[in-house]
């Protein structure tokens, strides 16, 4: 009786009800928008970075990150990457050599990181040659083959066929040159990966730097899901202890931020709208109760307990508040839903998008979950707003209610 009761007096004034539902259903629209926008967003960044980049770990000899010197190599590589194959939830692995260099053209010079990848098994840990604007990607029926980013090329001024000269720290410390023509040019979503780094195969820099047969700087690791990178990550620790085994978190601590506070800042976000549309409650429900004194009064008058006008009270806060937060959850379905099939464009800020490593395609992200607990946080705001209008109707005195003007 009470329920129905409480959902009845929801709608004795209409406009006010569907005023203060409709706030709610939008702000939540707002909130939950934001949330998926920035998961999804922090989401395409992580794949991004991990498929482009660093995979999800990395083997190094361990005096190699400090100053990647190419003296610190991983000796019988090859053994190494078909152990690492054969672990569970592996889907591609692959060895390269990568140190320093100096690119010159007769226009320019550029300071980056040459990395001579694995041919064979570059596919599995990177998708660069799915990053091509210009050009084909690295070959070995192509003679010394380089690719490297547009960005690069513009700043060398130079084109698809150009030769450069790449001058690299060798194993031994000296520095040695080698001629290498542009084969093709990337550009991925990250414009500080591409202004630092160009590729060649791995036979080439070898053969360039005196680099040991079957040595290399680093084996790169990809694996699904991606929950179970500390755990494969562990077995080889365990396997090869002499080793350094570093996650996509040590390798990149921003990333990892992005990763764990992403999240956060999203509730957060969601919080603060819900307590705003909190005190948009309380006044309703102060308004009401003002309304209603001396219904309230004669309630009490004829021995309806207080305990239950205070639940009657909350219940109409609930239902207020569960109409207009099931219409903004339903909302944010559909706008999510729709945004995520088709994207948002965002290529207007582009340039400054790819400068912080973000693709200006955006794809907004949010679990079924979430939309539970949104749910509940919705149901919560509601209970906590309605406590103060309802103690302020128990605080009533019947007589005075009763004779109080309206």
């Amino acid at each position: 009786m009470l329920w129905h009761i409480a959902w009845r007096n929801v709608w004795r004034n209409r406009l006010r009800s569907l005023v203060i539902a409709s706030a709610i259903a939008f702000g939540l629209l707002g909130g939950v928008f934001s949330y998926a926008l920035m998961m999804g967003l922090a989401n395409q960044q992580i794949r991004g970075t991990l498929r482009t980049e660093l995979g999800n770990f990395q083997v190094h000899h361990p005096e190699y990150p400090a100053d990647r010197d190419l003296r610190y190599a991983l000796t019988d590589v090859d053994a190494l990457v078909e152990e690492i194959r054969a672990l569970p939830g592996v889907v591609g692995v692959s060895s390269r050599i990568v140190g320093t260099a100096m690119v010159s053209s007769a226009e320019g010079t550029a300071a980056v990181r040459i990395a001579g990848v694995d041919l064979e098994h570059v596919g599995e840990i990177s998708d660069l040659a799915e990053k091509l604007v210009e050009g084909e990607y690295l070959s070995a029926d192509e003679r010394i083959p380089m690719l490297m980013s547009r960005e690069t090329a513009e700043d060398l001024e130079v084109r698809l066929r150009s030769r450069v000269v790449a001058s690299v720290v060798s194993p031994t410390g000296e520095i040695v040159y080698g001629a290498f023509r542009v084969v093709g040019l990337f550009e991925t979503i990250n414009s500080v990966f591409d202004g630092a780094n160009v590729f060649v195969t791995r036979e080439d820099l070898a053969s360039l730097t005196g680099f040991a047969a079957g040595a290399a700087s680093e084996v790169i690791v990809r694996v699904q899901p991606r929950d179970t990178t500390l755990e494969v990550a562990a077995a080889v620790t365990a396997a090869h202890p002499e080793l350094l085994v570093r996650t996509w978190r040590d390798l990149s601590p921003l990333l990892q931020l992005t990763a764990d506070f992403t999240g956060a800042f999203g509730y957060g976000f969601l919080a603060i709208i819900l307590t705003a549309l909190g005190f948009g409650i309380v006044n309703t429900m102060l308004m009401v109760v003002m309304e209603r004194t001396r219904e309230i009064g004669m309630l009490m008058a004829l021995g309806m307990a207080r305990a239950r006008i205070f639940w009657m009270l909350l219940y109409e806060t609930a239902f207020l508040s569960m109409v207009g937060g099931l219409a903004g959850i339903v909302l944010s379905v559909a706008v999510v839903g729709y945004t995520q099939r088709v994207g948002l464009n965002l290529q207007a800020w582009s340039d400054g998008f790819r400068a912080i490593g973000y693709d200006p395609i955006v794809y907004p992200e949010s679990s079924t979950a979430f939309y539970f607990q949104v749910a509940g946080m919705v149901l919560a705001t509601a209970f906590i707003a309605a406590i103060y209008p309802a103690r302020r109707a128990l605080k009533l005195l019947p007589a005075e209610a009763i004779r109080a003007d309206t």
